[in-house]
């Protein structure tokens, strides 16, 4: 132990300031002054957190790391436990982390006596590290001999909460809620996985108990008043309750955890098999019985598992109960055999009735389905087949009889322990006849049954959009034998010629070679019948509506076979092929009523409705053709353009003509596709550009149509833009307006890439007579003219050593320039997410170390804030031996303004790196620069810094 002398004088030292207070405790190495610094006063009160503004500080205290590394320390574990003890509760997490790692160096019989304190602090708002510290300290606890220590410990960390939302005004419409763990739910999830195996070793029963109570918390908390029943509705998060979670929601983790408890107890000792259904069956909600039900049948060869499974199936109803259903199909099927002959008779009866009628009929309206006694004695065929079906291959043979009589009218059934479905997406339309039936029948045989079966209206059952699936994938495997007879589709279903052309479209895709004539005949004769159908009714998973899916699958035939990549539709079809094109730009859909609402985008609607798909065809029919007839020239001859092919030129001029194509879609198709247009035809871009992009104040809802298209979609383009200045400078004017329809992408940052782009390409300059620049600087927001600094920044990383010096001194004058502009303003705050894109610039480390450097200096000075900020360290770090002094400086700028002390989260090694690069260079600036550096660093918390000064002391001998 130190002398009192000592002792007074190092009191003496840290009563001068924090960073002495600091510095001695972090660089104390002795056990020998715990009792000492007790006695003054010491390890009692935190340091508590500091309010800033709307952020919380939590300072780190010196007093509690040294304990750490003092329990690390066998002689003194016992002293430091008391003295941990004794230290008042506080809302430090920090505090709260660190004792946690006292109680993981602590033998277990010690660090058991931390478990009440740490128990509390697993109440506290602010967290950090304490999830990951108690999922290590409970098996820590657990496999040393301290299981109910390790038990209560986990009792306190996965303690659940109501929901905060719940009796809130905002929330009466709400009859469910979410249960409020202490940790967030990967991180509760995260403790269960670590903990459970050596809880279960240590306590047994104990384990089970503690999740089962926890498991029944999350039903009753689930609902926001009291729930009088026992459904819990967790099988719809948990569909089988054999399985893993899939998902860290803590319902589901606490029902795999419970399960997995009760199964390494009944492992190791079957005799306590008895007493897990006990705790199961003291609990009301569905989710135990749906345990009962699994751990009987992993269990089954015990004479208590089959038991269960007897007095389960006493009353077989519990299998049309969903949430049971999974796991009671899976037993019975495993059990039935060794079931009593009573119990097994009442489960033969039960799937020989029919089931009650009421219910069938609820179903079908709450579907907004058509309620008829066939539709109802159909249903319940279908589910008599189903329960039979759960007992295949085991059915006495007066039941088999009857289950294969039912297969025989309604058809085959599903896997019977099939999960239950959880989205409507998994839901598909079901066929009478599966493709490999179809495929072993003749193709005569195949047309017989699509014309004469008769399809249902229920997509609970058969359907044509099932059947069509079914010959889809029949056709896509030998479309020969069906193209030879592509005319007999003329008589059937439109769901059928649909499948038809998509059969056919798949097998080209595989690369089989076919004749087209007969699909291009049967394709012109579906498009030249009327869209709608009179009287037709249809739908998803029932029947096509009318002929419109028909015609869009005959596009994506057509879009197949114009591709000029491969060699799939002959130019000897080109008359053919065209007669079924033409019809198609003509369809209805869309029209101008599916232009409605404030969430229109026209380019998604182009590539979604058949007239807009169509046009774009046209376009891939014009490559197409101009592939063949390029060809064909004679090398001199001109390029091909449309006045080798004048049906595309009719289309293109026809849909640009408002009063024949008043939709703002199509508009968009231009817009799209305006770059494919200017090289196909520069003539008749240039003659009708206007027109695509009207400059009018009546047609501008058709400019931006064409332009927020063209400007998304394409690249910038050095041959388009004298073309397109006019439309540049209208976009310009217009870029603060407010938008009057939806686009994938912003156009206003899309506008500001291609002048960017133009700018580095030397085709627009900061004083050009065409001023698009200095209009796009003057008009645009400071959002979108950070969004040109960064796309910069980030284009120019990706150059390689080729890129021309020019372009980088262009660069560099735009960035001087804009610089300058803010110099002279009365604020910088109106430019402050414009030079902030300037760390984009500078992480690139394209421009110069020494101009990248000045550059951010001064942009630092403005702002105090940087994009890209951990990149922007990190090079600091690397530049900060040749340039200490710009390097600390700039760095220093940074952490000014850092108001939420997060921007050397992560590069803290750089930043000391820098630091000690400007206090080891010698250069009285730049020492003096980085000591107020640290100093400012230490005021905020970031007391680890403070090395740097003594390792700096150390070497000047200051």
């Amino acid at each position: 132990m130190p002398k009192q002398e000592v002792v007074n004088r190092a009191l003496e030292e840290i009563g001068k300031g924090y960073a002495q207070y600091q510095y001695f405790f972090d660089h104390l190495s002795s056990p020998a002054w715990l009792e000492p610094l007790s006695r003054a006063g010491f390890f009692k009160e935190p340091l508590k957190p500091q309010q800033e503004g709307n952020y919380v500080r939590l300072a780190i205290w010196p007093e509690s790391r040294y304990l750490v590394r003092m329990s690390q320390i066998a002689e003194a574990q016992k002293e430091v436990l008391a003295l941990t003890l004794g230290i008042r509760d506080s809302e430090n997490s920090r505090v709260h982390d660190d004792i946690a790692d006292i109680a993981l160096s602590l033998p277990p019989a010690l660090a058991a006596g931390l478990v009440p304190q740490l128990s509390r602090y697993t109440e506290s708002p602010i967290k950090l590290l304490l999830a990951e510290k108690i999922s290590n300290l409970i098996p820590h606890l657990a496999r040393g001999g301290q299981g109910n220590a390790a038990l209560q410990l986990a009792a306190a960390a996965l303690a659940l909460a109501p929901d905060p939302r719940s009796g809130k005004d905002n929330d009466a419409r709400r009859t469910t809620a979410e249960p409020e763990p202490r940790f967030r739910d990967w991180y509760y999830a995260r403790i269960i996985y670590k903990s459970l195996p050596a809880l279960v070793e240590a306590n047994g029963l104990g384990t089970v108990d503690l999740f089962c109570h926890l498991l029944d918390d999350a039903a009753r908390l689930s609902f926001r008043e009291e729930e009088k029943g026992d459904e819990d509705y967790f099988y719809i998060r948990q569909p089988a309750i054999e399985l893993g979670t899939g998902r860290d929601d803590v319902p589901s983790v606490l029902l795999c955890a419970t399960r997995e408890a009760a199964v390494k107890v009944i492992s190791a000792d079957p005799a306590k098999f008895d007493a897990v259904m006990q705790m199961f069956q003291r609990h009301k909600w569905a989710s135990f019985r749906r345990l009962e039900l699994h751990i009987s049948r992993v269990f089954l060869k015990l004479k208590q598992g089959l038991l269960v499974a007897d007095s389960f199936f006493w009353a077989p109803e519990i299998l049309d109960r969903p949430s049971l259903r999974h796991e009671a199909v899976l037993l019975l099927k495993e059990s039935f055999s060794q079931l009593g002959k009573a119990t097994q008779q009442n489960v033969l009866d039960w799937m020989d009735t029919d089931p009650p009628e009421e219910p069938i009929r609820r179903m079908l309206e709450f579907v907004n389905e058509s309620v008829t006694d066939e539709k109802v004695a159909q249903i319940k065929k279908v589910r008599r087949r189903d329960r039979f079906a759960i007992l295949e291959g085991q059915l006495p043979e007066s039941y088999q009889r009857k289950y294969e009589a039912l297969i025989a009218e309604v058809g085959p059934p599903d896997s019977p322990e099939r999960l239950p479905m959880r989205t409507f997406s998994q839901i598909g339309a079901q066929s009478p006849k599966s493709s490999t039936e179809l495929t072993t029948m003749t193709v005569a045989d195949v047309l017989g049954f699509l014309a004469s079966w008769k399809p249902n209206t229920d997509i609970f059952a058969p359907t044509a959009d099932g059947l069509a699936g079914a010959l889809t994938a029949t056709i896509a495997q030998g479309p020969a034998e069906f193209i030879a007879v592509a005319s007999q589709f003329k008589t059937l279903d439109p769901t059928y010629a649909r499948a038809f052309f998509a059969g056919v479209t798949s097998a080209l895709k595989n690369g089989v070679k076919l004749d087209w004539k007969p699909v291009l005949e049967l394709a012109t004769w579906v498009v030249t019948q009327p869209r709608a159908i009179a009287g037709r009714k249809g739908g998803l998973m029932i029947a096509d509506p009318d002929w419109g899916w028909t015609r869009d699958s005959i596009i994506d035939l057509l879009k197949v076979g114009f591709d000029i990549g491969e060699e799939r539709l002959s130019y000897e079809h080109r008359a053919l092929a065209w007669g079924a094109l033409l019809p198609l730009t003509n369809d209805p859909f869309p029209s101008l009523e599916s232009e409605q609402g404030e969430r229109f985008d026209p380019s998604f609607v182009s590539i979604n409705s058949t007239r807009g798909r169509a046009l774009f065809a046209v376009m891939e029919y014009a490559q197409w053709v101009r592939k063949y007839e390029n060809a064909r020239k004679p090398p001199d001859a001109p390029p091909v353009n449309l006045d080798v092919m004048p049906e595309v030129r009719e289309i293109l001029d026809r849909h640009l003509d408002i009063r024949q194509e008043p939709t703002l879609t199509i508009r968009s198709v231009y817009g799209q596709d305006l770059s494919f247009l200017a090289g196909l035809d520069w003539e008749w871009f240039r003659a009708n550009v206007g027109r695509i992009l009207p400059l009018g104040p009546d047609e501008s809802a058709y400019f931006n149509a064409a332009w927020e298209s063209f400007v998304v979609f394409n690249q910038p383009n050095d041959t388009l833009l004298r073309e397109l200045e006019p439309a540049y400078r209208k976009a310009i004017a217009d870029i603060n307006l407010p938008r009057t329809m939806s686009s994938p992408a912003s156009p206003e940052d899309s506008l500001a890439d291609h002048l960017m782009a133009y700018y580095w390409r030397g085709h627009l300059s900061l004083e050009g007579e065409d001023r698009l620049l200095e209009n796009f600087y003057a008009h645009a927001s400071d959002s979108v003219r950070g969004h040109a600094m960064w796309f910069i920044g980030r284009s120019v990383a990706g150059w390689d050593d080729t890129a021309p010096q020019e372009v980088f001194e262009r660069l560099r004058s735009l960035m001087e320039q804009r610089l300058h502009v803010v110099e002279q303003s009365v604020s910088p705050a109106p430019f402050a997410k414009e030079l902030a894109g300037f760390g984009w610039w500078f992480t690139a480390d394209k421009f110069g170390d020494a101009w990248s450097l000045g550059m951010l200096l001064k942009v630092l000075r403005l702002t105090r804030e940087i994009e890209g900020g951990m990149d922007v360290v990190k090079l600091l770090a690397e530049l900060a031996a040749q340039y200490p002094l710009e390097c600390v400086a700039c760095l220093d700028l940074m952490v000014q303004g850092d108001r939420d002390n997060w921007v050397l989260v992560g590069v803290e090694v750089e930043a000391r790196k820098t630091i000690k690069a400007a206090l080891d260079s010698g250069q009285h600036d730049t020492v003096v620069a980085a000591r107020r550096l640290v100093e400012l660093l230490i005021a905020r918390g970031q007391y680890g810094f403070r090395s740097l000064l003594d390792e700096s002391a150390s070497i000047t001998g200051t």
